[in-house]
């Protein structure tokens, strides 16, 4: 759903799914070097049992480059083959408590963020730098003071959404988070109790007829 909409859609947090470009970047020094939300869209006048369930529109919660915080279907995101400017993408389950107020502030600070523009700067290096010594404002602001921020990395995004879902806790700042930290082959990320995050999944989008390898899902069965 395109961020001019007239009316805000209501995204369902899922799970989260990371990416690889040929070469990884070389500041970020990580394997993964995107990262974006699984969600899915519901009508803003959808009853809430249809928000509570898999009803809706699958679709892609993410800050990129060209286009800043978006939502894209993943119907369009699989139609236009933007999975072929990856070499890899891999899904990673995130399981945590749906509390009611968690779920009305996702979809709060998503609405808030779509259109913002993309953006990975020299302050931005320098925040990661001073962060460790911001913690106590880090979280009293919820991990960081999103209304006041202007641009997003995408890593940034995913670890603002999940301390919004209180997968994450907030005493970080979401600007010392890269898209690797994300991967299940980095050391095991702090999250609070009862949440959990699932091994890495690669998606597969060209093994048709194939058994796909162990771990690889095809894309017509992500099942989330």
């Amino acid at each position: 759903m395109p961020h001019g909409s007239a009316v805000p859609p209501r995204p369902q947090p899922l799970a989260h799914t990371c990416s690889l470009t040929p070469p990884s970047r070389p500041v970020s020094q990580v394997r993964w070097d995107h990262i974006a939300l699984f969600v899915r869209v519901v009508p803003p006048d959808a009853p809430k049992e249809m928000a509570d369930s898999t009803a809706g529109e699958l679709a892609l919660l993410e800050a990129t480059g060209p286009s800043g915080v978006q939502i894209i279907p993943w119907v369009e995101f699989v139609t236009n083959e933007w999975h072929d400017l990856y070499s890899r993408m891999a899904l990673r389950r995130v399981a945590f408590e749906r509390r009611p107020d968690c779920i009305a502030a996702f979809e709060s600070f998503v609405n808030s963020e779509l259109g913002k523009p993309y953006s990975l700067s020299l302050s931005k290096l320098s925040k990661r730098a001073s962060a460790a010594s911001k913690a106590p404002r880090a979280a009293a602001e919820g991990g960081r003071s999103y209304a006041e921020e202007a641009s997003y990395f995408c890593s940034e995004l995913v670890a603002q959404a999940l301390m919004t879902l209180r997968v994450l806790p907030v005493d970080r700042s979401s600007v010392v988070f890269w898209p690797g930290d994300f991967g299940s082959q980095s050391p095991p990320l702090r999250l609070n109790e009862g949440c959990s995050m699932g091994d890495e999944q690669l998606i597969d989008f060209h093994t048709f007829g194939r058994a796909p390898p162990r771990k690889i899902i095809p894309y017509r069965e992500l099942n989330i």
